[in-house]
């Protein structure tokens, strides 16, 4: 796992223990060579089965929600044209060519959390 975002990965670990399946992150800043399309904001992707995904996108909501985690309203593409960074938010997205569901988690990272426990609490 050293190869996770140093911003996100206590956060990525505790979903992998919660039982999600992490594929992709991005601290947003740090691109490697070749990521020209990487994203421009914090983000966690999460694969779901596509017959649980609406539950599992609910299940993220209300750990990270238990967690202090606020989810505004602003709009993703908006801020980042502004050069804001975007309110913290959870996507569920399915494509039926490739049958793969993913929950995309953005502008969560872990100085969101107090870590004195292994589970995040709200700061």
């Amino acid at each position: 796992m050293s190869d996770l975002p140093k911003r996100l990965r206590k956060t990525i670990e505790w979903l992998n223990r919660q039982g999600f399946k992490t594929t992709d992150s991005g601290d947003g800043q740090n691109h490697a060579d070749g990521m020209e399309c990487a994203l421009e904001f914090v983000h966690i992707v999460v694969v779901a089965d596509p017959g649980v995904m609406a539950a599992e996108a609910d299940r993220l909501h209300l750990l990270f929600s238990r967690a202090g985690v606020d989810f505004g309203k602003v709009v993703l593409d908006v801020a980042v044209q502004n050069g804001e960074d975007p309110a913290s938010k959870i996507e569920a997205t399915y494509d039926p060519q490739d049958e793969v569901a993913t929950i995309i988690i953005y502008g969560v990272e872990d100085s969101d959390f107090d870590w004195t426990t292994h589970s995040p609490r709200p700061r």
